[in-house]
């Protein structure tokens, strides 16, 4: 008889009404989640849903942080609607017959400890984002083609997340991420 880890999981709702209207949504994960494969953490709000595993924080711009001072040391995950003078930028960078369907959201995430702040510019591995999308598709060709984009700030371009996928049901497209940054999704028009 093999031997089964226990799983356990983090749910974090931010869809609650406690947290008001806000467009900022933060989460901390502390270190010994961090370090702990076996948790799953749910991360919902009117944005961006993301499910990953613990160490998917768990990289070396972490470790680095991890090895600049004592004290607490966690992953704060922000998720951001981005209407600003920089989404306006970005946006200018939507490929021809493409149709934004959805808000520009942004996922960051940061290494923390008493001394040193330190940004993150990959995943150990994959999570899952689901996006919801605009049910007023308006010029929309084709529903099926809608994809997650990922902006790339030295290519000044979106690419899209070719695993994409739609959940009509939920309203939501789906995409496995490697990295931090801004997404949203296009459609054909």
């Amino acid at each position: 008889m093999s031997k089964v880890d226990k799983v356990s999981l983090v749910s974090v709702d931010l869809t609650d009404p406690q947290y008001g209207t806000t467009k900022v949504f933060e989460v901390n994960v502390p270190e010994n989640i961090v370090r702990n494969e076996n948790v799953r953490i749910y991360i919902q709000n009117p944005l961006v849903n993301l499910q990953l595993r613990s160490d998917n924080l768990y990289t070396l711009t972490y470790l680095d942080a991890v090895g600049k001072g004592d004290g607490d040391t966690y992953a704060n995950v922000k998720i951001e609607e981005t209407n600003n003078d920089y989404s306006g930028h970005i946006l200018r960078y939507v490929p021809r017959g493409k149709r934004v369907v959805g808000e520009v959201g942004s996922v960051e995430v940061t290494a923390i400890n008493n001394l040193t702040q330190t940004k993150m510019t990959t995943f150990n591995g994959t999570i899952l984002m689901g996006m919801p999308y605009d049910a007023n598709l308006g010029e929309l060709s084709d529903i099926n083609s809608m994809k997650i984009y990922h902006y790339d700030p030295t290519l000044s371009d979106w690419i899209a997340l070719n695993d994409s996928w739609l959940d009509k049901t939920s309203g939501y497209i789906y995409a496995n991420v490697n990295e931090p940054g801004h997404y949203v999704i296009l459609g054909d028009r």
